[in-house]
């Protein structure tokens, strides 16, 4: 059984589909057009990634390679690199004809922004872009503020004294502002220009310290760059009508996550005329701190420099996970704000048997977290032993990451077995 601090994305649940109105509507869509597909958790939205590309290939007669599958996440991408690759596998259609895919099926936009920069420098004859890790970023970072508080140099403004800027969350702060600069294509001169304009002292200082430290990582670094960079640079790339020619269709799941870089890459990929499909539920984003850009589910012709009438919005209506109760938990959980998109709010659970079996909820109060942690393993015990439920297909989600460990260790004194998830750190804290 699994515990973890936060809610991962949806598991990607493998097969052929057996579709619903809405899903055919996806299914059918004319090859040649983009669309925006909406859909609250359990409405099959990573299955009819794994169709519509099976789709394209036997019907429609595209290679694999002129598909990109694009998902923020590597677990998730790896799931759907395999899921798809079984759809194909066992086709129903005779695939003789159809050539075998020479690269992955689905990745993260990383990878992604990876191979569009090898390709450029292939055909450009110039050494490929390399990655600045988060380490090395952070240990730039910190070599170059701790160089400022022995020289006495008070370019900060007064609250961000020095006693601050040794802490290692706000090199943190501090490698986010500049990310999101980069991505939504400022420089150093510009940041701290809209610093002064705006009357934000820090960021007329993060201007000027930019400056000093894209010069040191010029000298010690070359070459390298952060995962926003690189994203600007893989769409630069597609400018370049010799680097990855042959794609037709690229498809985003859970495209609540995407952050301006990643819309700038779609968006350099819709100007070649390549079609795009976006799907996600921007009501359970979880990365906005990071920059995420639930919103572009909302405006994703102008974000994608397309006309409003080329790209459609089809709204899945049916949840298929689970039933009425456990849907109206969710709903409650993630009916928070527009985010310009709300269609999938109207989602309703499907009457099939097997959903409604498994449609319960259960709350369980006690006056102290020793007794709740026992009323929790007493559930999980009877789930198990009662009903038949394996471990590993129970999950325990705690409100943050300093109570996994804890909780696990407390549900192994009432013989439950449990593993941590990812990691017991919080999302802010992975670079």
């Amino acid at each position: 059984m699994a515990i973890a601090g936060f809610t991962a994305p949806d598991p990607v649940d493998i097969g052929c589909v057996h579709p619903d109105l809405d899903q055919t509507r996806v299914l059918d869509l004319e090859p040649r057009r983009s669309a925006v597909v909406l859909g609250a958790p359990g409405t099959g939205k990573s299955s009819l990634v794994v169709e519509l590309v099976a789709r394209r290939v036997e019907r429609d007669g595209w290679s694999p390679d002129d598909i990109v599958v694009l998902t923020p996440h590597r677990l998730a991408a790896n799931k759907l690199r395999d899921a798809i690759s079984v759809r194909l596998a066992h086709g129903d259609d005779d695939r003789a004809g159809v050539k075998a895919a020479t690269g992955p099926r689905a990745r993260t936009p990383m990878s992604l922004a990876f191979a569009l920069a090898a390709e450029q420098a292939v055909v450009g004859g110039i050494e490929p872009a390399r990655l600045l890790t988060g380490s090395e970023q952070d240990s730039l970072l910190r070599d170059l503020l701790d160089g400022e508080i022995a020289d006495a140099d008070h370019a900060w403004p007064d609250e961000l004294h020095a006693d601050i800027r040794v802490r290692r969350v706000f090199r943190t702060e501090l490698r986010e502002l500049l990310g999101r600069a980069q991505e939504h294509g400022l420089d150093p001169q510009t940041l701290a220009e809209l610093g002064t304009r705006h009357g934000v002292a820090a960021w007329q200082s993060a201007g000027a310290f930019w400056k000093k430290y894209l010069d040191i990582v010029a000298l010690a670094r070359p070459n390298h760059f952060d995962s926003a960079e690189l994203l600007s640079i893989a769409a630069g790339a597609l400018a370049d009508p010799e680097v990855m020619p042959s794609v037709k269709l690229v498809v985003l799941d859970d495209a609540h996550e995407a952050t301006a870089g990643v819309i700038g890459l779609l968006r350099a990929f819709a100007a070649r005329g390549v079609v795009v499909v976006l799907l996600g539920d921007p009501d359970i984003a979880t990365t906005t701190f990071r920059g995420a850009v639930p919103e572009v589910l909302g405006r994703a012709a102008s974000e994608l420099g397309l006309l409003a009438d080329d790209v459609s919005t089809i709204v899945l209506g049916t949840v298929h996970r689970h039933g009425p109760k456990i849907r109206s938990l969710v709903s409650a959980f993630t009916t928070m704000g527009s985010a310009l998109a709300a269609g999938q709010r109207g989602a309703v659970a499907s009457p099939a048997p097997e959903s409604v079996a498994r449609d319960a909820v259960l709350s369980v109060c006690r006056d102290t977290r020793t007794n709740e942690i026992a009323a929790v393993g007493r559930v999980l015990r009877e789930q198990h032993l009662l009903h038949g439920v394996p471990w590993n297909k129970m999950v325990v989600i705690v409100r943050n990451s300093s109570l996994v460990s804890s909780y696990a260790r407390s549900l192994a004194r009432v013989e439950v077995p449990t593993r941590s998830l990812v990691s017991e750190s919080s999302l802010q804290e992975h670079a």
